[in-house]
């Protein structure tokens, strides 16, 4: 059984047989911590909500910005204004990134959202999850 956490890409087979590449944007747990549920947003927008630990749901990927780049990247952020909107969450993409000069970590992201909204972004940020470049569904074994 693997861990899974916030940002994790995680690969689910949907009805169809295909698998799908996601995100995880949000875990249920129980009183021990044991993580029950995963929330997880796919490269197109769909949502599922699943039970974890699932035989056709793996991570794919433990989500890690340091070291490399991020420009081009598609991302999702949830709404800052939580209590009028709900849990809304925006796709956009990565434009620029601020580093730290002395160890090269990613401490801020422009993103332009795709309504043309667009901001800057303190990272690590756990209201911003990152999509791989593809929006093709990924077969089991991986290829596209």
């Amino acid at each position: 059984m693997s861990k899974v956490n916030i940002s994790d890409t995680v690969r689910m087979k949907l009805g169809d047989g295909i698998f799908y590449q996601g995100v995880v944007s949000s875990l249920s747990r129980a009183t021990n911590g044991k993580v029950l549920l995963i929330r997880i947003i796919f490269e197109d927008g769909d949502r599922e909500e699943t039970t974890w630990p699932r035989k056709d749901v793996y991570v794919v990927k433990n989500q890690s910005t340091a070291g490399e780049s991020s420009i081009g990247r598609c991302v999702f952020v949830r709404s800052k204004d939580f209590k009028k909107l709900g849990d809304v969450w925006f796709k956009g993409t990565v434009r620029s990134e601020g580093r730290l000069e002395a160890n090269g970590n990613v401490i801020s992201l422009f993103i332009v959202f795709d309504d043309f909204e667009e901001g800057w972004y303190v990272m690590p940020n756990q209201d911003i999850i990152f999509l791989s470049n593809s929006g093709a569904p990924v077969n089991e074994d991986g290829s596209v």
